[in-house]
């Protein structure tokens, strides 16, 4: 839970780009506090924890910030996912597709 409340912290601190994305890196190559999160039934606090870097000036943060609001599986989160599909950067909509097929699946006939 650390993790989560230092990501936090960083996430309203402006002007530290780098130290947001290595913080962002850090807590999904151990996603522990995030799965614990999850487990415990507070899915909320975990897609919450990750929304602020969907607004990060750097690009692969905004991605891979949508790629584990997609890996956490919450429906809730789709509607920030789906203001995504309008970023400026392509892999960026790409990512936000990707996740919304992953919430929302369409399975074929």
């Amino acid at each position: 839970m650390e993790k989560i409340k230092k990501l936090h912290e960083i996430s309203t601190i402006d002007g530290y780009l780098m130290v947001k994305k290595r913080a962002l890196l850090d807590l999904i190559s151990d996603k522990s506090d995030l799965v614990k999160l999850v487990n415990e039934g507070h899915t909320k606090k975990a897609v919450e924890a990750v929304y602020p870097f969907l607004y990060s000036k750097i690009a692969v943060v905004r991605a891979t910030a949508i790629y584990v609001l997609g890996e956490l599986g919450s429906k809730e989160a789709a509607p920030e996912i789906v203001r995504c599909l309008s970023d400026n950067t392509w892999f960026v909509r790409e990512k936000a597709v990707e996740a919304l097929q992953k919430l929302f699946p369409v399975s074929n006939p």
